[in-house]
């Protein structure tokens, strides 16, 4: 984005004989206010998430219960959920530690919350309060930045696949099992998500029980742009969510389409064949 920019500069620069150091003095001041611009906007995202966290109606609206995070502990909501969102990669007491280290600025890491706490308060704490805050995050990168279009639209593509999960009963219950002819079976989730393939923004991400089938999952990704399309893009969005709806489940690579009349008979607008 700025290179473009700085090409504009240089070629203007060029037009009115400036010299070629003064032309790399102005590139360099225009590198480094676009950079400031951005480190600022970046910095408000930061502040209204902040806003957003600290904010007692969503306290309220992701707590299972008023009793939860209502004392005055070491992992209240508020930090609990800045844990969470920090990339953990390493050990829950080594992130822990360092967590907890950044924030109180000290010089050695201190035990002062233990993994076991962590997994009591993250119980208290609803997940769909990590899908609001995504989807305040979309929302304000697209009010801030100059955010890309095809030919005027968001362009969306829909991507889903399986992944395997820890083995336990309640995971196994809910999410349900994948059965092998070899080995032993595993639970496995259906997941799916919602992609802007021109700016590289993931729009929304779903979790579901591997019986769910990707098109019903395509439906709830569809449900969200609805609520924010304009009039006259909400029915194209309403009218591909009843074709999605009305599909005929797909064929298998190398056999032979229905007939037509098999088809409307069974009140389906179409049928698609996958290619392997």
């Amino acid at each position: 984005m700025y290179n473009k920019d700085t090409k504009s500069i240089c070629y203007i620069i060029f037009h009115i004989q400036i010299s070629e150091e003064k032309c790399l003095q102005i590139i360099k001041m225009a590198q480094f206010l676009a950079r400031k611009m951005f480190f600022q906007v970046c910095a408000k995202i930061i502040e209204d998430l902040k806003e957003i966290i600290n904010s007692d109606d969503f306290l309220s609206q992701h707590r299972f219960s008023e009793e939860d995070f209502s004392r005055d502990r070491k992992l209240p909501f508020q930090r609990l959920i800045y844990y969470l969102i920090n990339l953990n990669k390493r050990s829950y007491q080594d992130e822990l530690d360092s967590f907890f280290k950044l924030i109180n600025g000290h010089e050695i890491d201190e035990r002062e919350v233990t993994k076991g706490a962590v997994c009591t308060a993250r119980k208290k704490l609803k997940y769909e309060a990590f899908v609001d805050l995504n989807r305040h995050l979309n929302a304000m990168f697209y009010t801030y930045f100059n955010s890309r279009t095809w030919f005027g639209f968001n362009l969306l593509a829909f991507d889903g696949s399986t992944v395997r999960l820890p083995k336990s009963p309640e995971i196994t219950d809910h999410f349900g099992v994948w059965k092998t002819k070899t080995g032993e079976s595993c639970p496995v989730a259906r997941v799916s998500q919602m992609f802007d393939v021109v700016n590289k923004v993931s729009v929304d991400a779903l979790i579901s029980p591997k019986s769910t089938g990707e098109r019903d999952l395509a439906i709830e990704h569809l449900k969200i742009t609805v609520t924010k399309a304009k009039p006259a893009v909400k029915d194209i969005i309403v009218k591909l969510h009843n074709i999605f709806v009305k599909t005929i489940v797909p064929i298998r690579p190398g056999r032979k389409y229905p007939r037509k009349s098999k088809v409307q008979r069974k009140g389906f607008y179409m049928c698609y064949k996958p290619i392997r």
